[in-house]
């Protein structure tokens, strides 16, 4: 048993079970695009497309170019790749603001672990175990008198979440968008490029779609 912050003994695996979601947190935080960051890529994206098109007739071989367009082969699949960006972030820039759920995880999760082993929710332990743990992470301090009042709350908006696909689904595009944010913002790819690019080893939205449905569960 370990005594937390007001008192109360809490066993040794609930303390770590909200260790593991704190990590997972931390690991998967994400990282929030602001609107006017994912504008102003689309409005790149789109000058890019526009630009190619004018230089297209001038790049290239005479026998690189197609006859019918006058354009540099490959210039074409360019401009579908640029356009598909374009979607890719207007679907991102529409997806709703980012929700972050990890604390409200841990103490669904944690409340269910207890009610497994003991019978009962222990929506107070539970809320003394995750409020020590998480600590700075919490959006705002909780009483010692309201620990078990909102622990309840928490756990049982959680559960309604998970029983409503529509606002699930909301909750998974928010969680998805701070994940693309942990990729889009990473430096950019340095590569010779007279050579092929490097593989980005970033998991495709279907494979983070995937994980977000496993970890919000």
């Amino acid at each position: 048993m370990i005594k937390t912050t007001h008192g109360v003994l809490s066993p040794e695996w609930a303390v770590k079970y909200a260790h593991d979601c704190l990590s997972r947190f931390k690991r998967e935080k994400g990282v929030k695009l602001h609107k006017s960051r994912i504008t102003a890529w689309i409005r790149t994206l789109r000058e890019a497309e526009h630009i190619i098109l004018k230089v297209g007739s001038y790049v290239g071989k005479e026998n690189s170019r197609n006859p019918e367009t006058g354009l540099r082969f490959g210039i074409g699949i360019t401009c579908t790749v640029l356009r598909e960006a374009v979607v890719f972030l207007e679907e991102l820039l529409n997806a709703g603001r980012p929700v972050n759920v990890p604390i409200a995880r841990a103490v669904y999760g944690l409340s269910n672990e207890f009610k497994k082993r003991t019978g009962s929710p222990n929506y107070r332990q539970v809320g003394e175990i995750v409020t020590l743990v998480f600590g700075d992470a919490l959006p705002k301090p909780i009483g010692n008198n309201d620990l078990e009042d909102w622990a309840r709350k928490t756990a049982t908006c959680y559960a309604k979440l998970l029983a409503n696909k529509e606002s699930f689904d909301r909750v998974l595009e928010g969680y998805l968008r701070l994940q693309v944010g942990n990729y889009l913002t990473n430096p950019p790819l340095i590569y010779n490029p007279n050579q092929p690019p490097p593989p980005t080893n970033q998991p495709s939205i279907d494979e983070l779609r995937a994980a977000g449905r496993t970890f919000l569960s």
